[in-house]
């Protein structure tokens, strides 16, 4: 589900103010109610969205870069339910963390807000003479 359906229900868009990235907001819901009911696949309302096909919309696929969830997909997200909607931990990422909230993401307005800045910079390639340099190479690559 991170990979599919975060990206209109994460971190940065909550679409119907739903949230699909921890059990708790699954549990909690959104607009249309609770995403999941644990150990009853059947009246979890984000599995009659996909079987109905309501979710994804076909039409914002390509707007939001996802492809719908696999046959295989939907089986292991209505067998997780039926168990209860295990939690299982996960390594933030750009899809679980907020800023700030995890160790090694910097919060905001920190000297390091994923930004390039962060990158190391690489120092320009020299070359010893002139003469070295290819045809038309501006001559500032030189020492």
């Amino acid at each position: 589900m991170l990979l599919r359906c975060t990206a209109c229900h994460g971190l940065r868009r909550q679409e119907g103010d739903l949230d699909l990235r921890t059990k708790a907001s699954m549990l909690k819901g959104g607009k249309s109610g609770p995403a999941i009911v644990p150990g009853n696949p059947d009246e979890s309302l984000i599995l009659k969205m996909i079987h109905t096909g309501k979710m994804p919309p076909r039409e914002r696929l390509v707007e939001v870069g996802v492809k719908p969830m696999t046959e295989l997909e939907i089986e292991r997200l209505a067998k997780w339910i039926e168990l209860g909607a295990p939690e299982v931990q996960v390594t933030p990422d750009a899809t679980t963390a907020r800023a700030g909230s995890a160790p090694g993401w910097p919060g905001r307005g920190s000297k390091v807000e994923l930004s390039m800045d962060a990158l190391t910079k690489l120092a320009s390639p020299r070359l010893r003479t002139a003469s070295a340099l290819p045809t038309g190479m501006p001559p500032f690559f030189t020492s």
